[in-house]
């Protein structure tokens, strides 16, 4: 699954957007520090990333048989209750 194509005007648009968020954040950026500072970059990555018409990032997902999800710990997709793993909806960083 990709992204549609953009008309060009909605390109320059989202760029300018993109340039403004990052200008803004980058200031912020500068004036905090800790969380504040590290929740802005976290937050301009996922931005750019939902905007920059990369291929969607979770389409494996959608084959998986019941049961079975991605292992964060090995990045392989496994049965989880095989894994230990019983409960996936409450697992934690």
């Amino acid at each position: 699954m990709t992204v549609p194509e953009l008309p060009s005007a909605a390109v320059d648009a989202r760029d300018q957007l993109l340039a403004a968020v990052a200008a803004e954040a980058q200031a912020l950026t500068a004036k905090q520090s800790g969380k504040c500072a590290e929740a802005l970059e976290t937050l301009a990555r996922a931005f750019t990333l939902l905007t920059s018409g990369s291929p969607a990032v979770a389409p494996a997902s959608r084959n998986l048989t019941v049961g079975h999800g991605l292992n964060a710990a090995s990045g392989g997709y496994v049965d989880m209750i095989a894994e230990g793993i019983i409960d996936p909806a409450k697992v934690t960083r």
